[in-house]
């Protein structure tokens, strides 16, 4: 039985890094949780694993849960399902794993080593660097708190020309009606 080391990093302002050691016929859902669990993330949000290149394009994904199941046959693998093995192979591989899809935590795995296993139950932490971000600290991607609600109350006496320069004066051709 092979055993995977995985370096995962977090896309953060600091270097933060954790080396974590998986058998080959655990899932990715169980990759899922060691991340959690290393970055001392609570787990409460959606996430997604996806194959990915030397340039860290976002490839095939394995995602937590298939959420088109119930309208028929879906060909998406999903994280219980799919076995480490079946897509991790070769040194170098990579992955992007994104976690909590409002905030957009990404990680980005790479597979470090293959060898044998051992008998020592899996999965293991074998390095840790840096201290790990809170995981609500980060701002949404998409808009501040201060942007959303300036956008949803409309209170900034300004807002006509930043309005428009924000959505690239698609209401030109209204202004004058």
């Amino acid at each position: 039985m092979k055993a995977f080391r995985l370096r995962v990093l977090i896309d953060y302002k600091e270097d933060v890094f954790r080396d974590v050691l998986l058998r080959e016929d655990q899932t990715f859902f169980e990759l899922h949780l060691t991340i959690q669990e290393a970055f001392e993330f609570d787990g409460q949000q959606i996430a997604s694993f996806y194959l990915s290149n030397d340039d860290w394009d976002r490839g095939e994904e394995i995602a937590q849960m298939d959420l088109d199941e119930d309208f028929g046959p879906s060909k998406l693998k999903t994280m219980e399902d799919t076995k480490l093995g079946d897509l991790i192979q070769e040194k170098g591989q990579k992955l992007l794993y994104v976690y909590d899809f409002m905030l957009m935590w990404c990680f980005y795995v790479e597979l470090l080593d293959i060898s044998e296993a051992t008998d020592e139950e899996y999965p293991l932490l074998a390095t840790e660097y840096g201290k790990s971000p809170d995981q609500y600290s980060k701002e949404s991607p998409v808009l501040s708190d201060e942007e959303a609600a300036r956008l949803l109350t409309g209170s900034d006496d300004d807002d006509d020309e930043d309005l428009d320069s924000e959505i690239g004066g698609m209401f030109d051709e209204y202004a004058n009606d």
